[in-house]
């Protein structure tokens, strides 16, 4: 996919489970996320889990519509964060490189796991995902960011992201690596040290931002789009404007695997008996 301009939308490009695509030269602006790869599927859907992205050349500006509002042309049908250039979620041994990332009044580009317990589908709703197995953590491993300039526009204009990049850092995630990425000043990101893997390993320890995807994604389960619950509803303030001043990052208790997990087991409507009692089972030691 290349010199394209996608904008307008609740996602400027969205590719669930589209592995091994090459996506250079286009500009993603004026949606809510620029742009998701991601493993949200509904029963049967081919193609978990996804990997192999090239992302390269693109310009990721000025995602801040709000579809939620009352007033919104369009109405949305997920859940996603106003305010930022790009997400994957879920997905494996993708590379970001080489694209400018700005003026998102939230992130610049955000990466966490999804573990398969909360994609598989229970059989009951139609054929399994194939590929999935729900006692398993198949995502998200080995992407790499690099090169990237944040903040900055291509004509050299300083359009700050609220935050540059952000990471759940899931809890035995290993392989994904942030490095040579330039931005005006220093470049921000949640948590504060990313990992570089220039010498180094890259291991998920756990993080507060795992609380955020459970109470967004709870959210939605719990019908509608309550931004009292999830900050992803609400237009952020512009970064550098006397609200946006400091990093739009809340700050929540940390989460183990097992509680992020189970909370986890109950997106989209789906039960946690319905799906996580494999998983249950094996982070319990065998005991459901």
């Amino acid at each position: 996919m290349t010199h394209c301009d996608g904008h307008g939308s609740l996602a400027g490009y969205s590719g669930t489970d589209g592995s091994a695509t090459h996506i250079d030269h286009n500009n993603f602006y004026d949606n809510a996320l620029g742009f998701t790869t991601d493993v949200f599927t509904a029963a049967g859907h081919p193609g978990f889990p996804q990997a192999g992205d090239l992302i390269e050349h693109n310009n990721f500006y000025s995602n801040n519509f709000n579809p939620y509002l009352p007033n919104s042309p369009i109405h949305p049908a997920q859940p996603e964060p106003v305010g930022t250039g790009l997400w994957i979620a879920g997905g494996n041994s993708n590379v970001v490189r080489y694209n400018h990332f700005y003026d998102n009044w939230r992130r610049g580009a955000m990466l966490f796991a999804v573990p398969d317990a909360t994609v598989c589908g229970p059989t009951n709703t139609g054929p399994p995902v194939d590929g999935c197995d729900p006692t398993k953590f198949t995502t998200s491993y080995d992407n790499h960011f690099y090169g990237n300039t944040m903040g900055v526009a291509p004509s050299g204009k300083k359009m700050p992201n609220g935050v540059d990049f952000w990471w759940d850092s899931f809890p035995t995630n290993t392989g994904n690596c942030w490095y040579d990425n330039a931005a005006a000043g220093k470049v921000r990101t949640s948590p504060g040290s990313l990992p570089a893997c220039k010498g180094s390993p890259s291991i998920g320890l756990g993080s507060t931002n795992e609380v955020e995807l459970v109470s967004c994604f709870g959210a939605l389960a719990g019908g509608g789009y309550n931004a009292a619950l999830c900050p992803w509803f609400t237009t952020p303030p512009r970064p550098g404007s006397a609200t946006g001043s400091r990093l739009m990052e809340p700050h929540y208790p940390a989460l183990t695997q097992q509680a992020m997990v189970t909370a986890a087991c109950a997106l989209f409507g789906r039960t946690v008996p319905d799906l996580c009692r494999p998983v249950s089972a094996v982070l319990n030691g065998g005991k459901s």
